[in-house]
């Protein structure tokens, strides 16, 4: 029982208005899935529906607002938004976007330099969890990562890379 309280905490504190990243609201519609099948025993179709719609804002609710409440809709509702948001193509390419729009260093303070390797490793790893073979990536990314390193830092880069060669 305290298991499905704290899982029905989670499920509320992920609810909230989900509009900037895509991967964020995949997530979310993943975690309200699997809740709502956990606790499934218990629930008939018409009651997960109720859930599901009850977890969602703007477009993703907007997608299943109108199906009837009826036992057959909940997996209609699944599907609606599996077709939609399961699309490992697009959330690639907003990964790869986001690595592209990666503000560039302007100074190498320890602050800077630490928030721009917590994105890159933010975004590498999503990459890497969709299994797309990122391993065979390290020198594009490379590329682009030092392009956006300022001068004094891509040189320091580059010296240690060089003495390590």
């Amino acid at each position: 029982m305290a298991d499905a309280k704290e899982a029905i905490r989670e499920l509320r504190s992920n609810r909230g208005y989900v509009k900037a990243s895509i991967t964020r609201l995949i997530s979310t519609l993943h975690f309200a899935f699997r809740f709502i099948n956990t606790q499934g025993q218990t629930l008939d179709s018409l009651q997960k529906l109720y859930y599901l719609r009850s977890y969602l804002k703007c477009e993703p609710y907007d997608l299943i607002k109108n199906l009837p409440l009826s036992n057959e809709s909940y997996l209609k509702a699944r599907q609606l938004l599996d077709d939609r948001y399961n699309n490992k193509y697009k959330i690639l390419n907003e990964h790869i976007a986001q690595l592209l729009d990666l503000s560039p260093l302007s100074k190498s303070t320890s602050a800077n330099i630490r928030s721009f390797v917590s994105s890159t490793k933010q975004i590498i790893a999503a990459i890497e969890n969709l299994n797309n073979g990122i391993k065979y990536w390290d020198p594009i990314i490379l590329c682009i990562l030092t392009r956006k390193l300022d001068t004094y830092t891509a040189r320091a880069y580059q010296m240690e890379r060089d003495d390590n060669a």
